[in-house]
């Protein structure tokens, strides 16, 4: 990628925790690790086990490359479906969370509200990491190399 995308990359990844400090909420309020692993670690670990760790690797080296054109059309058709399906994992393991904290939630729904609380913000930071991570970790590359495979079909 060119120094300007990696440029353009770090100010989308800034954009959510400026919206947090400019709210004017504390930023502990959206860290929650636990949820952070589940939607990571889950989401790398069933691309790891699709595709293993050189067909990962190649994935994040083709979308980050700056020498597309001088690979195969069918090592960038498959690195663009590992990227896919890595956006895809983080979403199932953001769904796997929310339905964690909706137990949490409903299980304390006669207890303490705070319990109650601290479980519906599992339910929705959950969601959030798994955006995040398909939006830094996945799309600046998946789309960059559907781009390149769309301009050889042309």
């Amino acid at each position: 990628m060119k120094i300007i995308q990696w440029i353009f990359l770090v100010i989308a990844g800034a954009i959510i925790p400026f919206a947090i400090w400019a709210g004017g909420i504390g930023a502990l309020y959206y860290l929650d690790i636990p949820s952070l692993i589940v939607i990571i670690i889950g989401g790398y670990a069933l691309a790891l086990a699709s595709h293993g760790f050189a067909g990962v690797a190649r994935a994040y080296r083709l979308g980050a490359g700056n020498h597309l054109d001088n690979n195969e059309s069918g090592e960038l058709a498959e690195a663009v479906i590992v990227l896919k399906g890595l956006g895809r994992n983080f979403i199932f393991f953001a769904f796997a969370g929310m339905i964690m904290g909706m137990i949490a939630m409903l299980g304390n729904w006669g207890g303490e509200a705070t319990s109650f609380g601290w479980g519906f913000a599992t339910l929705i930071i959950t969601g959030l990491y798994a955006i995040l991570a398909n939006i830094l970790l996945v799309l600046p590359f998946r789309h960059r190399l559907e781009a390149v495979l769309a301009r050889r079909k042309a």
